[in-house]
């Protein structure tokens, strides 16, 4: 009930990060859904992304009401040059820029998208899995892609529902999907 937990496995000892941390009110009682670390310690719960500092001072980011309205939930997040993408339950995906403190909502892929999963390869390029295909950010937007079964620009792939994206040690794409199993 205390959200995360920190493994100490010098003294094999579990501890509540609620306990360690500072001003952590509007964290309690929250999912959490992912962590991440990018020099802090970053954690994604349905409806907000929090931040604990150096000094385990633990503050909100972001919530789900500054984007849109109360039924939209988070799902998935990645940390990349100073960004946070977001990958909302009904909203598509929306970068916050972490330097000007400012959100704006990717416009590739249709309206109402599910962000199931977000990750980026070695070449800066970030991938989202939805539940209608795959979206293809480029550090080039004009070369940035939304991939479908319908658009064949995938052969193979037999479903638009994926969950999941990897991207392993040689740079290949590993794509999870709800229906048909694992695609490369």
């Amino acid at each position: 009930d205390e959200g995360i937990y920190l493994y100490d496995p010098s003294d094999k000892k579990v501890v509540s990060l609620l306990a360690l941390t500072k001003n952590n009110s509007s964290f309690q009682a929250q999912r959490v859904l992912d962590i991440t670390f990018d020099q802090s310690i970053f954690l994604l719960s349905d409806k907000e992304v929090f931040v604990i500092d150096d000094d385990l001072t633990m503050k909100s980011l972001i919530s789900t009401e500054q984007i849109s309205n109360k039924t939209t939930i988070f799902r998935s997040f990645h940390i990349n040059q100073n960004k946070i993408y977001l990958g909302t339950s009904n909203e598509g995906l929306y970068i916050f820029d972490l330097a000007t403190k400012t959100i704006a909502k990717s416009s590739l892929g249709p309206q109402g998208n599910d962000i199931r999963s977000i990750t980026q390869d070695g070449y800066g390029t970030i991938w989202a899995a939805t539940a209608n295909g795959v979206l293809i950010l480029k550090k080039d937007p004009t070369q940035s892609l939304y991939i479908t079964m319908q658009n064949l620009q995938f052969k193979g792939l037999n479903t638009n529902y994926l969950t999941s994206v990897f991207v392993d040690s040689e740079n290949l794409v590993w794509l999870g999907s709800h229906e048909s199993g694992v695609y490369v």
